[in-house]
């Protein structure tokens, strides 16, 4: 689960941050993510994926949910 300030798309096409609390999974470690507790976001594809995912870099909150 992930808690972190991520860019949306508003109707008026304008892209504003906003507070997200989703559930994600682990599907690639990537050869530019380095040291533990980083993750890089998928945020689709074409310009204004683009546009969004530059904008996104800041902290937030990473869960791993595990069985006991």
């Amino acid at each position: 689960m992930i808690v972190a300030h991520i860019t949306e798309v508003e109707p008026t096409s304008t892209i504003e941050t906003r507070v997200v609390s989703r559930y994600v999974l682990d599907q690639d470690t990537g050869s530019a993510i380095k040291g533990a507790g980083r993750v890089d976001i998928f945020l689709g594809s074409g310009e204004t994926a683009g546009e969004r995912a530059g904008r996104l870099n800041g902290s937030g909150n990473l869960f791993y949910l595990l069985l006991k």
